[in-house]
């Protein structure tokens, strides 16, 4: 196995498609992306708050693991690569908890929303 560190890139969402499994910091964004693409999930030492709430829903769903001592990680990798059975259980977790179009469904819902209760000019 080798790995690469990779600076700042724009190509995010092709590296997790082609990805069996993402190891990240368990943030907003990365964590609602790589669900989106049903994409296994190791959350590594995620800080108070919102980290802790992504990683609950990562690991309570069966979507990835958590693990706060990078350490860890490598062993965690070959544990599930050495168990595929494993790994596409939690990428059939991460499918299922992953909502690729959450954001044209909320529109849905606010343009739905607003064509029931339509508002007069400057009431806008």
């Amino acid at each position: 196995m080798r790995l690469v560190k990779l600076g700042f890139i724009s190509y995010v969402d092709d590296l997790v498609v082609a990805s069996d499994i993402v190891i990240t910091k368990p943030g907003g964004l990365i964590t609602s992306e790589v669900l989106a693409r049903g994409t296994p999930i190791i959350a590594i030492d995620p800080i108070p708050g919102q980290e802790e709430w992504n990683s609950d829903v990562i690991c309570g769903t069966g979507a990835g693991l958590q693990i706060r001592m990078p350490e860890l990680v490598p062993p965690a990798v070959h544990m599930l690569l050495e168990n595929p059975q494993r790994l596409a259980e939690m990428r059939n977790y991460a499918q299922q908890v992953g909502h690729p179009r959450a954001a044209f469904a909320i529109a849905d819902i606010v343009l739905a929303d607003l064509a029931k209760h339509p508002k007069s000019g400057s009431e806008a």
